[in-house]
């Protein structure tokens, strides 16, 4: 690969490849460019094999927000094949109720569009602290007839000052036919005090017998202490003998530096197969995400994942992969270093420098002076 071929990205790339030395080591592999790598303003350059792009459009009108996404992937020959579009409608009914459409198209390499899926959603202000919100998720058959996938009606009300309480009852049915499903859902959020907050949520299933049992629950506590916010959950499944226990337990931190840094932490806990509850969970996986902003406005985002080699548990935690995105508000990703690690102890490096707009995108990788 040479550089000098690449004078649009090339700070890009560099700063990228000195963040990738300065972590972890390079193995020599073989990076080719995509072809006709000239930009404009809709091009996006990388060095991935799963290159696509995105264009938004926007139109308001008399209180309607329509907004189209087209998703392209890049060609052999460098152009850009659209194979996805995705349509918003947005619309106000009345004072109390609003609706929106989702509409999806898959587009052939012939250009035509097929309708894959409707999403519709109406929210409803029933007054006293009340509201219903139906989603709805439909999909075309053969004749382009469209048919319910699934739908959810909430019922979310505000039961006293420091408490919510939220009923969602799920209907789902199968592509192909056949018997429908049900579910509900049961939540409740409470205020302990200032800083702290209870919830809990019980999925319910149908017991055959005219009445429902419980198949799952999240309950925990969200705690927040000035710049930093945890949220302890734990998730209980029903045992062989109908008794709840705890099968996991995540833990979730967020802290806002004084630097302006957000460190984000998730470990999740669980029980080795076959055994079950809270004493006998252990560590399984630790995300770490720290967001950097930039002097330049851009932000720096690095995450890594640790987790357990299913082959070897009692190894402990193990660097699974590391990966940098470089993001600029208005614009995207702009590069992106993905360090994969396999439990051989072997690295999967991909590198994607991208640049949007007509102009080269200039990227400092050091943290906000």
């Amino acid at each position: 690969m040479r550089l000098s071929r690449l004078p649009a990205v090339a700070q890009i790339l560099l700063l990228l490849l000195a963040l990738a030395c300065a972590r972890l080591p390079l193995l020599g592999q073989a990076v080719s460019p995509a072809p006709n790598s000239e930009m404009d303003p809709h091009r996006l350059w990388t060095f991935s094999t799963d290159q696509q792009k995105a264009e938004e459009d926007l139109d308001r009108t008399e209180g309607r927000v329509t907004s189209q996404e087209t998703f392209a992937r890049l060609g052999f020959d460098g152009s850009y094949l659209p194979y996805l579009e995705i349509e918003n409608r947005s619309v106000t009914v009345d004072a109390t109720t609003g609706r929106t459409t989702e509409l999806t198209y898959s587009i052939d390499p012939g250009g035509q569009k097929a309708l894959t899926q409707v999403v519709r959603e109406e929210k409803q202000d029933l007054g006293a602290g009340t509201t219903k919100t139906v989603h709805t998720t439909l999909v075309p058959d053969a004749t382009g007839r469209l048919h319910m996938l699934r739908r959810e009606t909430e019922r979310s009300r505000q039961t006293t000052p420091q408490a919510r309480e939220t009923e969602t009852m799920v209907l789902t049915a199968p592509r192909n036919g056949g018997m429908a499903t049900r579910s509900r859902v049961e939540g409740r959020e409470s205020r302990r005090d200032e800083h702290t907050v209870e919830f809990r949520d019980s999925t319910l299933l149908p017991d055959g017998r005219g009445g429902w049992q419980v198949s799952e629950i999240h309950e925990g506590v969200i705690r927040e202490n000035g710049a930093t916010s945890t949220k302890d959950e734990r998730i209980l499944h029903p045992d062989a003998r109908g008794t709840l226990v705890v099968v996991q337990r995540v833990v979730t931190e967020d802290s806002q530096r004084t630097s302006g840094e957000r460190l984000q932490t998730v470990e999740t806990y669980a029980a080795a197969e076959g055994v079950s509850g809270e004493n006998n969970l252990q560590l399984q996986r630790r995300v770490t995400t720290i967001t950097s902003p930039r002097s330049d406005g851009s932000q720096l985002v690095e995450e890594q994942v640790e987790q357990r080699n299913p082959d070897s548990p009692a190894e402990g935690l193990q660097l699974a992969r590391k990966k940098t995105d470089i993001i600029i508000p208005g614009v995207g990703t702009a590069g992106r270093l993905d360090d994969t690690m396999n439990y051989g102890g072997n690295q999967i490096i991909s590198i994607d420098t991208r640049k949007n707009g007509s102009a080269a995108v200039h990227v400092d990788t050091s943290r906000s002076h």
